[in-house]
């Protein structure tokens, strides 16, 4: 998904984390400049190394998670999804499936949580309180 020009090793560090190393700063430059990054439907977080990083204890405050609401028509719009989105968290993606209007039955958007926080059980859209339901939130 990157397509760097330059050589591109991955180390395996476990935990879920892996170091990425780029012959070329620029490539560098462009993965992290870049959109959020998806591997599928998950999201991938990047950050630049830090020395003394030890995968086994690094604590993670926030993720990317997919919310889903079965909001009127009329807001399936992107800029109101992403208004909507940003609300609640950094927007990071809406669905495929939404932003092409195959799927009328609900929208789906990605944000990032905080998980030290409280999550929004409902929120102000239009004249109605609109719930929020978060998927895979008990994974977290």
């Amino acid at each position: 998904m990157w397509k760097p020009v330059g050589r591109m090793d991955i180390i395996d560090l476990e935990h879920g984390h892996f170091l990425i190393k780029f012959g070329l700063k620029s490539d560098l430059d462009e993965v992290l400049k870049g959109k959020p990054w998806f591997v599928g439907q998950q999201f991938l977080a990047i950050r630049q190394w830090e020395p003394e990083f030890k995968a086994s204890k690094v604590l993670c405050s926030s993720v990317a998670i997919w919310l889903r609401s079965d909001l009127p028509i009329e807001f399936y719009e992107p800029t109101i999804l992403k208004k909507i989105g940003s609300t609640i968290g950094p927007m990071l993606r809406i669905d495929s499936h939404t932003i092409n209007g195959e799927r009328g039955s609900f929208a789906k958007i990605c944000i990032q949580i905080n998980v030290e926080k409280p999550l929004i059980k409902t929120m102000k859209i239009g004249k109605m309180a609109q719930v929020v339901l978060y998927e895979g939130i008990n994974d977290i």
